[in-house]
């Protein structure tokens, strides 16, 4: 009896244990089903000694008329243990069931609580959670742009919550359309926590359904239906928010509290066009076309509502883009980047995506990295939880120089970003530059895992085995494991590996087939790479009338009013003149180059311009001059190492010279 007992009972609790959170019962149901079964396991022992089953039925026992008494005591010792077992089997099955489901198997991060009141955490004490992309119900494809729009603020206003580490939109979007196992998403994104929901949008009512999963128990903390008119989305995006912060027992800030119960605009309609921007500028990496299109919705938008803070932002960050990226950059573009900003700031001074669009302002605008990095440290108090804003703080700490501090924040990225390889990409390849090998090989090696077939990841880790390790096979193998992509860091890595491979043919072939991404740094800059390789290739003609081509173009950049200020016409010039003996127009590239954007205002951009320019001067014949630089760069990150000096084929023409021999060969 004590053993079929203990196994029911630990059947019932199990169910209780699965069944009772979905069908919304109290909390202390639960404990009262394990109260009530442990109760009435010592009176099912005592009956089933008191009674016995006859032929006559259910009969109390008569120990002395049986005789089974003394039968039982007269059994040898050993005989008897079936059924102690029986019994301490029971015993143990009833234990173990109660005290898995009051929590001991690991629901809760403390012993003396339900399981169902107490949140898990992370070891920097905020609750981890990842917000699966919302499913569009809406009769209307066309709606799916409304739908993620939902989904991504609702997301946002929880990255503000400091308490909440909030995974990036980036990452969760790989799930979207996907029936998906809650526990192996949580472990893919390193969460506890996920959101699943659905928005269906018909006429100008919306229906947002939302739930908040526990996904290493499968528990729904809370779960609720919004059936309300199309205005009022932005009170259900506050009210999802709210309610997920609450069910995580996550306290608020004032500043927080205003930042999620905003409502960013009156119009929806600008509302929509803001969306569509954000999908634009999401999915357009380089192309100049995807910005182009942002900044024509969003102009719109913001005439539609001219209050509309985070739509001057965005606008910002939208014509910043075009800027950075694109050929005009022309004063008056970054005026109107300028003009953006200081609207959404009027409407809203405190309002972080602004401080954003501001940090990436000086940033691309006058490479004035201190100014940026104080922007970005006060956004980054607001959006605990954004990703973006750590990026740029990496990509700004190192441009000042401190290496460890941005490859610690390119690392914090990859974790709120994992399925970003844009990001995994930066601190590969900021680690290799810091010179910290290590880190690159872990950044490396956990990222390949999960990604195996990502050739932004293989073009970071092949040139970790070119430049870091001085391995061509290594590097080679990486490339080959994945499928090529018309994407600049594939395509240098591509490029650069044919190169230390000496084969020319090759590299001809990648700067053919991937040119616009080379030349996205300085039109013409392709030429000049396709004359550096058929000069080694041994076509000296061929290689004059490529650079040629390359002269040509890169003189007319440099001759407008941008390359005042922009640092990189200037150096594949320098770089062409030294090809085609042209000495003095190297030497005054070179000068132009490194006044504009000298080491001590930019330690990547400007490190690489010292490392063109050594190359330029040992070029034209000022080889102890190079190589005294050479020297002094083998010991400055983003410099170079000495594998580059010994395996890279441009620098064979000083092979026999002792002292480059002597800086090649060191440690």
């Amino acid at each position: 009896v004590a053993a079929v007992y203990g196994a029911t009972a630990f059947v019932v609790l199990q169910l209780a244990d699965i069944v009772f959170p979905s069908m919304g019962l109290p909390e202390w149901a639960i404990p009262l089903i394990v109260a009530l079964t442990m109760a009435g396991f010592p009176l099912a022992l005592v009956l089933a000694w008191a009674f016995e089953t006859t032929p006559d039925g259910v009969r109390k026992t008569d120990p002395a008329a049986s005789g089974e008494l003394e039968s039982i005591a007269s059994q040898p010792r050993g005989a008897r243990w079936p059924s102690g077992l029986l019994a301490l089997l029971g015993t143990a099955l009833l234990l173990g069931g109660g005290w898995w489901v009051m929590g001991g198997s690991g629901g809760s991060d403390t012993a003396d609580a339900a399981r169902s009141s107490v949140v898990s955490a992370d070891a920097d004490g905020r609750s981890s959670i990842a917000v699966l992309p919302f499913d569009n119900l809406s009769a209307d494809p066309e709606n799916a742009f409304f739908a993620s729009g939902v989904h991504e603020d609702i997301l946002t206003y929880l990255s503000r919550v400091r308490e909440l580490r909030v995974i990036s939109r980036t990452s969760v979007e790989q799930y979207a359309d996907r029936q998906v196992n809650l526990r192996d998403v949580a472990n893919e994104l390193g969460v506890t926590y996920v959101v699943e929901g659905s928005v269906r949008r018909s006429g100008d009512r919306v229906r947002v359904t939302a739930q908040l999963i526990d996904a290493n128990t499968d528990e729904h903390l809370w779960a609720e239906n919004y059936d309300r008119q199309l205005a009022d989305v932005f009170a259900i995006q506050t009210a999802v928010a709210q309610e997920i912060v609450g069910a995580l027992q996550a306290e608020l800030t004032p500043e927080e509290e205003r930042l999620i119960s905003e409502q960013p605009t009156e119009s929806i309609e600008a509302y929509e066009l803001y969306l569509r921007a954000r999908v634009s500028m999401g999915t357009g990496g380089l192309s100049l076309g995807a910005d182009e299109e942002a900044e024509r919705l969003l102009e719109q938008a913001v005439a539609l509502d001219p209050r509309f803070a985070r739509g001057h932002a965005l606008l910002a960050q939208a014509r910043s883009s075009i800027y950075w990226f694109a050929a005009d950059r022309s004063p008056e573009r970054l005026a109107a980047v300028k003009q953006a900003i200081d609207q959404a700031f009027a409407i809203d001074p405190d309002l972080p995506e602004a401080r954003l669009a501001l940090a990436t302002y000086y940033y691309r605008g006058f490479y004035d990295y201190d100014r940026a990095l104080e922007q970005l440290e006060t956004a980054r108090r607001q959006l605990p939880s954004n990703a973006d804003v750590l990026y740029f703080m990496g990509l700004t700490l190192r441009r000042l120089g401190r290496w460890d501090e941005s490859v610690a924040a390119f690392h914090e990225a990859t974790l709120l970003d994992p399925a970003n390889v844009t990001t995994a990409g930066e601190l590969i390849n900021t680690a290799l530059d810091a010179g910290d090998l290590e880190s690159g090989w872990e950044a490396s090696e956990r990222l390949l895992a999960r990604y195996p077939d990502n050739a932004v990841l293989a073009a970071q880790t092949a040139l970790l085995y070119l430049h870091g390790e001085g391995d061509i096979e290594g590097a080679r193998r990486s490339l080959d494991a994945v499928e090529p992509i018309d994407e600049w860091s594939y395509a240098f890595a591509a490029m650069e590996t044919a190169f230390f491979e000496r084969d020319f043919e090759a590299a001809l072939a990648v700067i053919s087939d991937y040119g616009n991404n080379f030349d996205v740094v300085a039109p013409g800059f392709s030429h000049m790479l396709s004359g550096e390789a058929l000069l080694l290739a041994g076509d000296a003609v061929g290689a004059e009338r490529r650079l040629e081509r390359a002269r040509a173009m890169l003189e007319e950049e440099v001759g407008k009013p941008y390359a005042a200020t922009y640092v990189w016409p200037h150096l594949p010039l320098a770089m062409t003149y030294a090809y085609l003996g042209e000495t003095e127009l190297a030497l005054e590239s070179c000068r132009r180059a490194q006044t504009i954007l000298p080491e001590s205002k930019d330690k990547v951009h400007g490190v690489n311009a010292s490392y063109y320019c050594a190359f330029t001067r040992a070029r034209v014949g000022e080889t102890q001059v190079a190589l005294a630089e050479i020297e002094r760069l083998l010991h400055t990150p983003a410099g170079v190492t000495r594998h580059q000096l010994a395996l890279d084929p441009r620098w064979d023409f000083l092979r026999d010279d002792p002292r480059f021999q002597a800086l090649a060969t060191s440690d």
